[in-house]
């Protein structure tokens, strides 16, 4: 029987695959196009502040396993966060850098399952993430 999250877990491995080869900086911008995208179909349904508290959440748990991330302060924007973070990936390798940003949005994914449910977050990342997929999940586009 699969994990209820093998979906959400299977949509993360596969908006990061595309991140692997390129040199150190475009690795590390490519590394923030999840977050972005998942910002820009999540904010309007929980707030800047919302999402920025989760992030928040999401690195404090995160910190136990790579102790170069910043913690964040709460109330800061969107775009200082991910400036934040940018600055975190930059200073560190490819290898860390790819390991932390699937903890971080494993974790930032769970919590949100956690308050919304699995399938809706599914549906989100799936819209965030997948271009032509129109937010539809894999029954929908086979029917």
């Amino acid at each position: 029987m699969p994990k209820k999250d093998e979906k959400r877990l299977q949509l993360i491995r596969e908006a990061l695959a595309g991140a692997a080869g390129a040199g150190h900086d475009a690795v590390v911008d490519q590394t923030l196009w999840p977050w972005k995208q998942l910002a820009a179909h999540l904010t309007p349904v929980i707030g800047d502040a919302g999402f920025c508290a989760l992030y928040g959440r999401t690195v404090r748990l995160a910190m136990s396993d790579f102790s170069w991330l910043t913690a964040v302060e709460p109330a800061q924007t969107i775009d200082s966060l991910f400036l934040t973070l940018k600055e975190d990936f930059a200073a560190t390798d490819v290898q860390s850098m790819a390991q932390a940003n699937f903890a971080l949005l494993e974790r930032y994914t769970g919590l949100l399952s956690t308050l919304i449910g699995e399938m809706l977050t599914t549906r989100i990342l799936n819209s965030a993430w997948n271009k032509g997929s129109d937010g539809k999940n894999t029954q929908e586009m086979s029917t």
